[in-house]
């Protein structure tokens, strides 16, 4: 499973890997002014992996519960997974 997170230094969002990071994409700043919106959307962007598979596991797990599962929180996993993704790219 990839990482992405915002970089150190600048607007950048990089994927962690062997070697050397990979930049998925650097937000335009004005030099060395990172606003807290600038960061906000950095934020959102790194979470995105993260934010794609807790929704296909969201559905996938609402496809497979019955009315009687769902009633008694059978879809309690999912929402952990949703909500650590969403505290993810909020925080």
């Amino acid at each position: 499973m990839e990482s992405w997170k915002v970089a150190n230094s600048g607007g950048a969002v990089i994927k962690d890997g062997v070697g050397h990071p990979e930049t998925i994409c650097t937000l335009e700043t004005v030099p060395l002014s990172i606003t807290p919106e600038v960061e906000a959307r950095a934020k959102l962007i790194a979470a995105a992996p993260d934010l794609l598979r807790a929704c296909q596991g969201m559905k996938s797990c609402l496809d497979s519960l019955t009315i009687t599962d769902f009633a008694i929180g059978g879809d309690r996993s999912c929402r952990i997974t949703v909500e650590a993704a969403i505290i993810r790219a909020t925080t």
